[in-house]
């Protein structure tokens, strides 16, 4: 685990309201969606999770799938209707890599708790929520945490 500050990025994004664990259509929709209008995605995958899964119920978690890209074509506009394009701020993180076999092997709730407790024992306060990072797919799962603090 670690504090490191993240450069400005720009996204495509595509929403997700539902279980967490049904993510995966946004993800192809947005990999669709990027194929179909020929976009260069300059990074992995992203995914943003607005609420809390023990206090929100899981049909009204709310999720955001995102590809960094730097330029977007002309594009028509029923195809820019079904995403969003923005800028992530910079901004100072706490950065914990999660590893598993599979996404379910993860333990995320133990994951999440250690950075929790870490940030409190140094003070940090989160400023904004979790931002998980698609590092590996296949093989050895890999996904980096950020949470942006103070």
């Amino acid at each position: 685990m670690e504090l490191k500050r993240i450069g400005k990025r720009k996204v495509v994004s595509i929403r997700h309201v539902g279980p967490y664990s049904e993510v995966g259509k946004a993800f192809r929709d947005l990999v669709e969606w990027c194929i179909r209008n020929e976009i260069i995605v300059t990074g992995p995958a992203m995914g943003i999770y607005y609420d809390d899964p023990r206090e929100v119920p899981p049909e009204k978690c709310t999720s955001e799938i995102m590809f960094p890209i730097e330029e977007l074509p002309e594009l028509p506009e029923e195809e820019m209707r079904m995403v969003e394009i923005k800028e992530l701020p910079e901004m100072r993180v706490v950065s914990k890599v999660m590893r598993g076999e599979s996404f379910n092997s993860i333990d995320y709730e133990k994951e999440y708790n250690e950075i929790v407790k870490w940030m409190e024992e140094r003070g940090l306060k989160a400023r904004g929520p979790p931002i998980e990072i698609y590092h590996k797919f296949e093989g050895m799962v890999e996904i980096e945490v950020q949470v942006p603090v103070e």
